[in-house]
Order: C-alpha cells, then structure tokens, then sequence
C-alpha cells in the first residue's frame, strides 16, 4: 500500500469511528478507487465506503495532483462530479482544490446539495492549493453532492469529506480567521489558533506537507522549512463545555510560503530597434527593479562590437533598506557607420539571476535634399550653361544632358491619373501606336474601396488618332470637375469609374484582358488622394501591373499637362554625364539649333540624392531669323498655331505679364486655344513670339 492512500484510508478510518460516536452521518472521497484516464469523459466509479460517483467531462490529474489520485474538470461549464444518494444528512463540506495545466485565467467551482447551491469558492489563478470549505449546510436526511466547475478553465479536485448533522450535538463553529496565508523563508515561523465554542476539549494541528512547514506535538506552531504550500489542518474531538454538547470538526487554512531569492525585474521585454542617421542619436528608455537584494544591481554594455551604443545612463542601482531598488536607464544609440548593429544591456546582482536585453539599432547616412535645377544661360549655336541651386552636405553634382526623340508605344496607356478637390477627378488615355486606334474595343473599369474585382465599366468609344489623348472627366448633374478640365476633355459621364477616391485602382481592358493599371490593386489604405499622377514619357508600353517608378506625382489639382502627353526617348550627349562641384557647368560642343534637356543629382562621400527637376535648353540657330528670339507663329480664331518638336515647354502670357497657358509641345503642328484678347506673348523653349488675338 502506498504512503498516500495509506493517509487517506487512515484519514477515513479515524472520521468513520468519529461518525459512529457522535454523528448520522459523515463521509470522504479520497478516489484511490478512480480509474480515470488522460482522456476527457463521462463515466462512474464506486469511491469511499461504496458511495458512487458520476463524473462528466473529467479525466486523471496528470502531473497536477493534490494528494494522490483526484480529478481534472475540463474547461467547460458542462463538467461536474456527482454523488449517488448519502444518508445521514450533511453539515459541513471540504475539498482540496488545485489549478491545471498553466493557461492563464481563474478557476472556481460550485457546490450543490440537492440540487440547490450552497456555495462558491473562491476565484483563483496559480497554482497553490486552495481549500474549498462550505459551514452549517444543515440538510438532514439523504443527500446527494454535486461539484460543478463555474468557469471554463481546468481544476483539480481531491480530498473531499463532509460532515452529517448531530443527533445530539451543536457544532462549534470551529475555524481559522485567515483562510490564506502567504510567507516567506524570512519568517521562519509561523503561528494561528482555531477558534471554537467548544473551549473544553483540546485542538490539535497537522500539516498536509511537512517539509514546507511542519510543528512540535500538535500546537498551532508551525516551523517553516522550505517554499511551497500546505494546509494546515485543525482537529477537535467532541466534546462539553458549559453543559452543552459540541460536535467534533475540523477547520484548515492554507499556508504559501514564498522564496527570498533577490530577483532583477526589467519591464520591457524587449527594447525596440533604434534608427538614426549617422552622428545623431536615439534614446530608449528602460526601467528596473529589484526585490530582496542582497547587493547593488550593475548595469553595462556588452558585445558592441562596434562601439555604437554609449554606456548607460545609470551603472549601478544602490539597494534600499528593505532590499528593493528601482531607477530608469537610458540606453543611447550614437551611430559613427551606417549598417546594422547590435550589443547587449546586462543587469546583474549578488545571487540573482543575470538578465539581458538585446539592442538593436540601424544608421544611415543623412540624405541629401533633391536638387532644384534652373533656367540655362550663356546659350548660343554650340553649347549652353546648365545652372542649379546649391544642396547642402553636397561635395559635386551630376549633370546629365540629353536629347528626346519620339518613340511609339505598343498599345494605348492611361497617361494621366487626376484625383484633386471635390469633384475634380479626370483620366487621359494616349495613343502612340503610329496609327489611329478604335477606341470600342476598351473599357476602364475600377475596383471600390481597394476590394474585389474590377468593375464599373466605362466602355470607351470613337477613335483615337496616333498621338493624341482621350480626356475623361466626372460630371453628374451639378456635381462636376472644374471648367479647365471639362476644356480639355473629350468624355463627361456620371459612370462610377471615373468617380473613384484614393483606394480604387483603376484598369484599362483591351477586350476582356487587362493590359494597363494605375494604382494599388486590393489595397485598402488611400495611395492616391489629392494628387495627381503623369505617366513619364519614356514609358514605352503599358503596364497590367502598377508601377511606380513609370509616374511622376504632382500636387493637388494639377492639370497644367491635361490634355497633352508625348512619347520620347532620351539620348545622352557625348560625356554625359558630367561631374562639377560648383552650381553651374558650361556645356559646349553641341549642334546649332537643338533641344537639349538636363537635370542633376547631388553627391558626396556617402550619400546621392534623388534626381532633380528636368530642365529645357536650346541652342542658337546659324541662319537669318533662326535665332533664340525667332518663333514662326499664326493664329486663327482665337488658337496659336506653331511648328516644334515634341517634349518643349510652351508658355503664353497676356501683356501684364500674367501666364494664360502651359504645356508641353507635341512632335509637329501645335495648336493652343487660348481665351483672350489683344498681345499675348508665346514662349516655346527660348524661343519667343508677339501676337494679337
């Protein structure tokens, strides 16, 4: 026989010959006879003194015992243990109660006589044993006990016993005060007296884990030996006092007894990764603390190879009178390379356990602002002078110079994507095929709110000739884009695809295939509000996938390019590109008469910029009247008409100076309406021209 069922058969004995004495009836449950399994079920077993149990739901205790055999409820509501039908009453019911398995949350259970609850436990989460005790139940004849678990959680059940009513007896209320009682090793000791009414017969006290606390001939002393949990049982016989006849009964309270080990305590469980550019610096803040020290806690940096991280703001925590200390540490990042790089915080202390965090940090070099390029000067038949604004941090600059030449895409391309105030909302389709195409054979279509399939077809028609573009603009009733794009618009319709926000991505179809995409297709966030999106001109075919490199966005609103698009290559000249450390460079050894373009890139040691703005220069013609002053220009009602190559700047301003037109050229005659009256004056590159209208 085992030492445990040894116990609770001898724990069974003694209540019995008690019961015989003074009660009707009196019972335990230690379940030696369970044969529960690892799994969860339903089932029966005959337990103590033959009382059969019925359990649903429950399995074995696993590693979770309490004493011996017991029970597991599962995680549900639904599980409970049941008695078959008890005689002689009861008055008192006990059990031992314990957490299982270590998911976190509370566990309680709910006793029933009859049918009827008489009590709940007490709600717990860890994994010290509780005692579950239910006084002066009062139910006579038979009865029958339930267990049900009241939470979703498992619970570990063991040691139940009850007591029946007295035929002759009062009880004594026998009890503790303070049903729980949490130490430490530092106590050494520990002491708590029953109380009871029956101030006669003497109480005796156990241990149910001697070697956590354990006591000298029965007192309520009890000396503590190591961490861990017991209950502490107390014991008194029936007895009289004061002419009155006081059952026997029994009282416990559970007893935790906690380790002093000095522990370092880190809040942040992990510190996160720092990003600065090189020669600055980021901070993260970490507090600390500590319990039952029994030295100062040290700080310091390990395993920074690189020696990027500055030591800590505080090195040593001073340990308080009562064996804590606490105190914030900053951990500074001052990067001297760009790269990743890492070390280590460690925090130590006399017997505690060492504790570490990783830190991480990521250095760039600070970036250098995109240059702004300017207007060409010293230009004549063989060169010219690019100039720009300077950029700090910049030691030279690139200067690229090339020429364009138009060039054919492979099928038509949503050129421009506008998305501006209210109901200012446009798409312009190029055609630079080398020939006219049939416009029926394309839809638009967009997807809503970045979700499902493309849809809300706009089925195009007419005919686009080769390089020219087809402008579509919302319009519903009073709800319209502005005047300067319904100008220059071929299409208005109120159809939902063009009445798109800044998650819809919309498609051109060619048939029922999708050749052509702006926007981020099933991305809910906003990629393209207030704004306004211009394909490049090098762009050569389109795209059934967004790309973003192949647009150049634009502010709010911006429709100076609306209605035009053009198609070019570009070729760079002999020795572009070219290196210069000032903001200027003269650029010499070119053909009379050309359109040239440049734009330049700051550089240093470390770090290049992003391309800056393209810029338009022309050198002077050789021949009479083919000079930078000289434009070729007619009009017919109310529209300029000129001769250029594609990609110039055109500009055209009334006599006080203010600008009524700007766009870019298109390869051959161009034709500009312009709504106004009297001299205007027509810039075309660095060409100029004075007109009437």
């Amino acid at each position: 026989m085992s030492k445990i069922t040894f116990w609770k058969s001898f724990i069974l004995a003694f209540a019995l010959v008690i019961g015989g004495v003074s009660i009707w009836g009196q019972g335990t449950e230690t379940f030696t006879n369970s044969a529960l399994t690892a799994s969860y079920a339903t089932g029966s077993f005959s337990g103590d003194n033959s009382v059969t149990w019925s359990y649903i739901d429950s399995r074995n205790v696993d590693t979770y015992g309490i004493n011996g055999k017991g029970i597991m409820f599962e995680g549900a509501i639904t599980a409970k243990l049941t008695s078959g039908s008890i005689s002689g009453g009861i008055n008192s019911f006990t059990c031992s109660l314990k957490k299982a398995f270590t998911g976190s949350g509370n566990r309680q259970v709910e006793l029933f006589i009859n049918g009827v609850s008489k009590g709940i436990s007490i709600a717990w989460d860890n994994t010290t044993v509780q005692t579950f005790t239910v006084s002066n139940i009062n139910i006579s004849g038979n009865i029958i006990i339930e267990i049900r678990n009241k939470l979703t959680k498992q619970v570990v059940i063991d040691d139940i016993s009850w007591t029946g009513l007295a035929s002759s007896c009062t009880s004594s209320t026998l009890g503790f005060a303070t049903p729980i009682v949490d130490k430490t090793m530092a106590n050494v000791s520990y002491s708590q007296a029953a109380t009871s009414l029956n101030a006669t017969t003497p109480i005796t006290y156990s241990s149910s884990n001697t070697a956590v606390a354990f006591n000298m001939a029965g007192g309520n002393l009890f000396n503590i030996a190591t961490a861990g949990s017991t209950v502490i049982t107390a014991t008194q016989a029936a007895g009289t006092h004061n002419g009155v006849d006081y059952c026997s009964s029994t009282a416990t309270y559970t007893l935790n007894v906690i380790s002093i080990t000095p522990t370092i305590i880190v809040t942040e469980v992990t510190i996160p990764n720092m990003t600065a550019y090189v020669g600055n610096t980021i901070t993260e803040t970490v507090n600390v603390s500590g319990v039952n020290l029994t030295g100062n806690i040290t700080i310091s940096i390990i395993d920074d190879t690189n020696n990027q991280f500055d030591e800590p703001s505080v090195t040593s925590i001073t340990k308080l009178a009562d064996n804590t200390a606490t105190s914030t540490v900053t951990v500074t990042y001052r990067p001297t390379a760009s790269g990743n790089h890492s070390a280590t915080l460690k925090l130590e202390s006399t017997d505690a356990t060492t504790i570490t965090r990783a830190l991480s940090g990521n250095a760039t070099w600070t970036p250098l602002a995109t240059p702004v390029a300017t207007d060409a000067s010293a230009s004549n038949a063989t060169g010219f002078t690019a100039n720009w604004n300077v950029v700090a941090g910049a030691t030279e600059y690139q200067l690229d110079v090339y020429t364009k030449a138009p060039h054919s895409v492979s099928d038509l391309i949503i050129s421009e994507y506008v998305e501006g105030s209210s109901y200012n909302k446009a798409i312009e389709i190029y055609n630079g095929t080398g020939s006219t195409v049939d416009l029926s054979n394309y839809t638009l279509k967009k997807q809503i709110n970045g979700a499902g399939a493309y849809g809300s077809d706009l089925v195009l028609s007419g005919n686009l000739a080769d390089k020219d573009v087809y402008v579509i603009a919302y319009v519903s009733g009073v709800n319209s884009a502005i005047a300067e794009i319904i100008v220059v618009t071929d299409l208005q319709t109120s159809i939902s695809a063009i009445n798109y926000n800044g998650n819809d991505a919309v498609a051109l179809f060619k048939g029922s295939i999708q050749i052509d995409e702006v926007g981020i297709f099933d991305q809910v966030a906003n990629w393209g509000t207030d704004l306004t999106l211009i394909r490049k001109s090098s762009v050569a075919a389109p795209q059934s996938l967004y790309v973003t490199t192949e647009w150049v966005e634009y502010p709010k609103d911006y429709i100076a390019n609306l209605g035009t698009h053009i198609s070019t290559v570009a070729t760079p000249i002999t020795g572009s590109p070219f290196t210069a450390t000032a903001t200027s460079k003269a650029v010499t050894g070119l053909d009379a008469g050309t359109t040239y373009y440049y734009t330049v890139t700051a550089k240093n040691t470390n770090v290049t910029s992003a391309v800056s703005n393209e810029m338009i220069a022309s050198t002077l013609g050789t021949g009479l009247g083919n000079n930078k002053n000289s434009i070729q220009v007619t009009v017919a009602n109310g529209t300029i008409n000129f001769s250029a190559i594609a990609g110039e700047a055109v500009k055209v301003y009334n006599a006080v100076g203010q600008k009524l037109v700007s766009k870019l050229t298109t390869e051959g005659i161009n034709s500009i309406p312009v709504s106004a009256k009297g001299v205007v004056l027509v810039k075309v590159g660095n060409r100029f021209a004075k007109v009437i209208l």
